[in-house]
């Protein structure tokens, strides 16, 4: 976006390059922005009353996270699909990955919102772990799994990860123009070795502390065999 806006900025007067600066900014962000906040509508009211009671937390921190990517990420693109956002964007470096927050995607210039996309599949299966865990979903499955990301183990393998591949697998293999899923790229867990949810999980101090400890535990990776 900043490079953009430098090339528009160069042949103006030194006076008024603050001003167009700001006005070329404005124009960019707002480009994007309506897309951004219409796609929080998106989905049956069964999925939009989740966003906002059940999934609130991470609903609030896609809103901030995608606020600050419109902002400072080099922006190519924000669509919507499966009743979720997906903003197509890197800052410093491409490759990098996606995010999940909710039903907020971040990705880098591989992701779009199109079944059979590899990246976009995996993160939405993060979208469904948040949609069936609610309040803990952070602390169950989004902070081992950037935890997981910032470690030394393989981080695909993750237990988190699979689990969302797993998810993912099932959601898109039922619908009619789903070819192969990439299980190279995406792995599916061992037989038997799915993330479970359990009602005591919810009960604190069961959580968050637990989650914890196992979040913690499990950064540098957790062999399923």
């Amino acid at each position: 976006m900043f490079t953009q806006i430098a090339a528009h900025l160069y042949p103006l007067p030194k006076g008024t390059q603050f001003r167009a600066f700001i006005l070329i900014l404005h124009m960019a962000f707002a480009q994007h922005l309506g897309r951004f906040l219409a796609g929080h509508g998106r989905g049956g009211w069964r999925i939009v009353a989740s966003r906002f009671t059940w999934e609130l937390p991470q609903t609030l921190l896609g809103l901030g996270a995608g606020t600050v990517a419109l902002l400072v990420f080099n922006v190519d693109a924000v669509g919507h699909r499966d009743a979720v956002v997906v903003i197509k964007g890197w800052r410093k470096q491409r490759g990098w990955g996606g995010i999940c927050f909710g039903s907020v995607i971040i990705g880098d210039e591989r992701i779009a919102p199109t079944l059979n996309n590899r990246l976009y599949m995996h993160e939405f299966g993060h979208v469904l772990q948040s949609r069936a865990s609610g309040p803990i979903y952070l602390f169950k499955y989004g902070i081992p799994s950037v935890l997981s990301a910032r470690g030394r183990g393989i981080h695909g393998h993750h237990p988190v990860e699979r689990d969302a591949n797993a998810r993912a697998y099932i959601y898109f293999s039922r619908q009619t123009s789903f070819t192969t899923w990439p299980i190279d790229y995406n792995p599916l867990p061992m037989p038997g070795k799915r993330l479970r949810l359990h009602w005591w999980e919810f009960l604190p101090p069961i959580f968050p502390l637990r989650q914890l400890w196992i979040a913690l535990r499990d950064r540098h990776g957790r062999p399923q065999s």
